[in-house]
């Protein structure tokens, strides 16, 4: 719901995409699934990194 306020309904979010291509390829709803989690890894352990320099 907050992503389709932030974008706007012309836009899906990850979610409803991976959830419509679960259909054609078991392999790039995978690999998604894989760079979605690493994505998300990074960006914390970046997060993490400039808290740890502020404090």
């Amino acid at each position: 719901m907050f992503a389709n306020m932030l974008v706007g309904t012309r836009f899906e979010t990850l979610q409803v995409y991976l959830y419509s291509q679960r259909t054609n390829s078991g392999h790039f709803t995978s690999a998604m699934v894989m760079s979605y989690f690493l994505f998300i890894g990074l960006a914390t352990w970046f997060a993490l990194r400039l808290q740890k320099r502020s404090a």
